[in-house]
């Protein structure tokens, strides 16, 4: 089994704390699973996206209910 990585760079990440908290960092997922958060993270094989000026959100589920 081939293992990939993507690292999501400069976004904007958005918490899901009570405060709602928004930073400035890097993600780095392998296998599906996110494996760090920080800043300049580096991966000598993933794939990477500039996320420069865009939100990167935890996945949201049923956003707009009453």
């Amino acid at each position: 089994m081939t293992s990939s990585s993507i690292l999501i760079k400069n976004g904007l990440l958005v918490t899901v704390n009570e405060s709602s908290d928004v930073y400035s960092g890097d993600i780095l997922v392998q296998d599906s699973e996110i494996v760090d958060i920080g800043k300049q993270l580096t991966h000598p094989k993933a794939l990477v996206f500039d996320a420069s000026n865009y939100f990167v959100t935890p996945g949201f589920i049923l956003t707009h209910v009453h």
